[in-house]
């Protein structure tokens, strides 16, 4: 269904190009998915206003929640435009319309409406009356050149205005000021009244606009000026003539128009010659003029309409559009200059710096807490069995399961990424599954290296936990009667999946007479297969960042990173932490990752 405008005189006057923007993120092609929305791109102006108050609250400077710049990062293509980011954002601030910078836009096309609606008015009835002619007397010309001369110098007086750097106009800025402040406020206000409320927002538009609206204004009645002297030239047969008390002759005269005329001299029609301008003097008392040839009074139309085109409607025009271009670079340069403009735009580039030291926190904590942590149960009466054992073991592996489950989310949510890019990467191997944790091959991937963590198969898991229950029954003192010996031997076996990784015991277990305990970790593996898990999904989420390119190049293996002294030393943070240290490790430990994943980010040298 096409859509017919009905362009009016007005809406030509106050006519803007906005470009459309898709409502929703466009696709990888920038093309709108079916049925979206699209709405009108908002102006400088609009962008201005509304991010000012984005910031603030009741007058104090607040800062915007982080989750409103990471939602727009997720949903927008890496090659969007900073200024496109900029607008999803604020329609995120302020979802309900108008927003106070729509508000005032649409008020601030008001005024310009009214503006050129008076000067429509106004323009017409100003000419009518100067040119109305009822027989009695002629149609003075030196008010129409007067005036045409004057409209020159007041365009030329508003071309010096929008070069200097004048935060208000004489008599107009003060006749806005002291309106009743019922007939404007909120922004439109703030911006009228801009150099008597020491706005330092709005204070550099005062001026601009004001410029702005007059040249709507003087446009609009010289249009209408012009076209009522063509519409009474053709209905009413008017004598035109001049006369003034000062001491000019003809001759004088003569030069002046001449001189006036000199845009249209190759028109010698609209040339008043010196017959006409002699003929057509005449005076309030005594003289007649010369009515030998009545159609001569009348030849003065063509000189007085290339006149008031030449003289008043050109130069409005083209002050309009200078005015035009002024208000829109100033509204620019008040927008890229404000200071929470550069401070908004940041908050869309994501910090990997940032983030990793946030990241190495995440990942010092899951390791601290997994490394130190215990299950316990009370025997009540009862005797250490079977049973026992293995309900702490699986407690104490359901626990370790759950916390790099949590770590993994925590990482993902810091790069912008939910649970289901998690489980799809996951799902694509990309990123460890805690279901997987204690799977004996996938030891092999995440570990330091295969040598370390080759094992004997089979009766290893029973001689692990025979030995382990040994250890228990020396523990005890002998209260467990030798049991333990037993039953954790037949845990072992049953569990070589368990033990075929190990080279030593996965977890220190303990018991007195009311007390059975599983953990904290005594293996020596264990802690480089978390943090080498942990680290390799850290590497996949940070290199699928939404809003960013995404990189395509293999990772680097981190572990080929790891020089001997570094090695060394995560091996003294991992002992001391088994040893009941870790609020001791923390900082070290967390050094040391961050120094790991800088060097990761930093690419191959």
């Amino acid at each position: 269904m096409k859509h017919h405008h009905k362009w009016t005189l007005a809406r030509l006057l106050l006519r803007r190009r906005t470009p459309q923007i898709p409502a929703f993120p466009a696709t990888d092609g920038d093309i709108p998915a079916p049925g979206t929305a699209r709405r009108a791109a908002p102006g400088d102006l609009q962008r201005l206003v509304d991010l000012d108050a984005a910031w603030h609250r009741d007058g104090r400077l607040v800062q915007p929640p982080a989750a409103s710049f990471s939602d727009v990062l997720k949903s927008t293509p890496p090659t969007m435009a900073e200024g496109d980011r900029l607008d999803y954002w604020l329609a995120g601030r302020f979802p309900r319309s108008p927003s106070p910078g729509a508000r005032l836009e649409s008020a601030l096309q008001w005024c310009q409406a009214i503006a050129v609606l008076l000067g429509l008015v106004l323009g017409f009835g100003f000419m009518a009356g100067l040119i109305a002619y009822d027989g009695s007397q002629q149609v003075n010309v030196l008010w129409i050149i007067a005036l045409a001369v004057l409209q020159l110098v007041l365009s030329l007086l508003a071309l010096a205005f929008s070069f200097g750097k004048a935060r208000r106009l004489p008599l107009l800025s003060d006749l806005v000021g002291h309106l009743p402040a019922r007939l404007y406020r909120g922004p439109l206000r703030r911006l009228l009244d801009a150099p008597h409320q020491g706005d330092s927002l709005l204070a550099p538009l005062h001026t601009p606009f004001l410029l702005l609206l007059t040249q709507r204004f003087a446009l609009a009645f010289n249009t209408t000026a012009l076209l009522a002297l063509f519409i009474y030239v053709a209905l009413q047969d008017i004598a035109f003539g001049w006369s003034t008390t000062l001491d000019i002759t003809p001759a004088g005269l003569v030069a002046l128009v001449r001189t006036l005329a000199l845009p249209w001299a190759w028109w010698p029609t609209a040339v008043p010659t010196y017959e006409l301008i002699e003929a057509s003097h005449f005076f309030r008392l005594g003289g007649e003029v010369d009515a030998g040839n009545p159609a001569l009074l009348g030849r003065w139309w063509p000189f007085l309409a290339c006149l008031w085109t030449v003289y008043a409607l050109l130069p409005r025009y083209l002050m309009l559009r200078w005015c035009r271009y002024r208000w829109r670079s100033t509204l620019r340069q008040t927008l890229l200059n404000h200071p929470l403009y550069r401070q908004t735009l940041s908050q869309f580039v994501f910090d990997q710096h940032g983030a990793a030291r946030e990241a190495a926190q995440v990942m010092t904590l899951t390791l601290l807490d997994m490394l130190t942590h215990q299950e316990k149960t009370e025997l009540d009466g009862r005797k250490p069995d079977a049973a026992i054992a293995r309900e702490l073991q699986a407690r104490w592996q359901a626990h370790q399961q759950q916390q790099e489950a949590d770590a993994l989310s925590a990482l993902a949510t810091l790069y912008l990424q939910s649970d289901a890019d998690l489980s799809r990467y996951t799902s694509q191997q990309q990123v460890p599954d805690p279901e997987r944790l204690f799977v004996i091959d996938d030891w092999e991937r995440w570990g330091l290296s295969r040598k370390r963590l080759a094992l004997l198969a089979g009766a290893g898991g029973g001689t692990l936990g025979a030995g382990v229950g040994a250890s228990l029954d020396a523990a005890t003192a002998g209260m467990s009667l030798g049991s333990l010996t037993a039953t954790l031997a037949a845990v072992g076996a049953a569990g070589s999946a368990a033990s075929v990784y190990f080279s030593d015991r996965l977890a220190k277990v303990s018991a007195d007479h009311a007390v059975v305990r599983f953990g904290p970790v005594q293996n020596r593996q264990y802690p480089w297969v978390v943090l080498g898990r942990l680290i390799s999904a850290w590497i996949t989420l940070s290199r699928k960042v939404p809003g960013s390119t995404p990189r395509t190049d293999t990772p680097p293996d981190w572990r080929g990173l790891l020089g001997r002294r570094q090695e060394t030393e995560l091996e003294k943070l991992f002992v001391q932490c088994r040893k009941g240290q870790p609020e001791r490790v923390r900082p070290e430990l967390e050094t040391a990752l961050l120094r790991i994943m800088d060097t990761l980010l930093a690419g191959p040298q």
